[in-house]
């Protein structure tokens, strides 16, 4: 059996349980801004594709000089598609914002784990946004839809589809009172 002398070198199990116990804590500081870093970029992320189907289906609308609608299938989940709003199929009718069964579908997508739409605060329930020929709203259909964080429900995002086809976003910090 070999013992240790007092002159050698190293580390006790205690010296080593307390910086172990200094890294977990400050492990534990570390993660709540991490968490919300990531929440917030995941959010940024699905506004700024928002915003890019937006201009999307206006340049298709143009280009095909048909009209392009986007359909918020399920804002609970938040599935949204952009189609041709040309009337083809039974019964169809064109530019009317609702997706017929021969009508083309461009993208279908889902808004990331944790970010939704905020149903209440949204005017795209019942009449969705569109483009027609010229690139301008369907029916003149404008209002807005707001996307909130589950990991962060102070913060919103809302995208606003004016009159005139244009997209613009406000953000909230302070779930919803104030829009900037």
């Amino acid at each position: 059996m070999h013992l240790l002398s007092r002159d050698q070198k190293g580390f006790t199990l205690i010296e080593v349980l307390i910086v172990l116990a200094v890294i977990g804590i400050i492990t534990a500081i570390a993660i709540q801004p991490l968490m919300s870093m990531r929440d917030k970029s995941k959010i940024r992320a699905d506004v700024r594709e928002i915003v890019s189907v937006f201009v999307f289906a206006q340049s298709e609308a143009v280009k095909r000089n048909r009209g392009v609608a986007i359909l918020f299938d399920s804002p609970t989940v938040g599935s949204y598609s952009v189609f041709v709003d040309d009337g083809t199929g039974v019964g169809g009718i064109a530019n009317d914002a609702v997706q017929q069964a021969g009508e083309l579908t461009f993208l279908t997508k889902t808004l990331q784990a944790g970010v939704s739409f905020d149903v209440a605060g949204s005017s795209f329930t019942v009449n969705n946004p569109g483009y027609d020929f010229r690139g301008l709203p369907q029916n003149e259909v404008f209002g807005s839809i707001d996307i909130i964080s589950v990991g962060l429900p102070q913060l919103q995002y809302r995208i606003n589809f004016s009159l005139s086809g244009q997209v613009g976003i406000q953000v909230s910090e302070n779930g919803g009172t104030t829009w900037q």
